[in-house]
């Protein structure tokens, strides 16, 4: 299995993920996943925040390959 880290920026805040794929998996492939399933949502509006009154925006999606460390 190889390790991905997905760094989602939103307007007030960073979030990181982990995620697990096949080992022949390349960034590219889980970037191009991400793409594809936020571009079936009707709306990139996210989680509440009190920073935003409400509301936080999806700025910016990375994939790192590799473990953290």
């Amino acid at each position: 299995m190889k390790e991905f880290r997905v760094c989602y920026t939103y307007d007030s805040e960073i979030r990181f993920v982990e995620i697990r794929k096949k080992t022949d998996t390349n960034p590219e492939d889980v970037r191009q996943e991400i793409l594809h399933s936020l571009l079936q949502l009707s709306d990139i509006e996210t989680w509440n925040t009190e920073k935003k009154n409400g509301t936080s925006f999806l700025r910016y999606v990375r994939v790192i390959e590799g473990e953290r460390g």
